[in-house]
């Protein structure tokens, strides 16, 4: 969903990079796993996430999700940006 000019990319294989038409260095992020669509979507594969201020980026947030193992793993997130 996300708002008008937010856009993510993955960079590997359970990293992603939320990039933001504004200054982000100042907000709160907060990240959950979960479904990516309400229609049933992907699967919800258990795991960990983590979220911070991506380096060099004042517009953006580095996401990474794990499985269970520890190891990166693509799953679906929801993130949280509140300035």
């Amino acid at each position: 969903r996300g708002s008008e000019g937010t856009s993510v990319f993955q960079a590997s294989d359970g990293v992603y990079v939320a990039e933001f038409p504004v200054d982000v260095t100042s907000c709160v992020y907060v990240a959950t796993l979960g479904r990516a669509t309400t229609d049933g979507g992907t699967d919800e594969g258990a795991g960990f996430i983590t979220v911070v201020r991506s380096s060099g980026f004042a517009d953006g947030v580095f996401v990474q999700t794990f499985g269970m193992r520890n190891h990166l793993r693509n799953r679906p997130f929801h993130l949280l940006v509140a300035c």
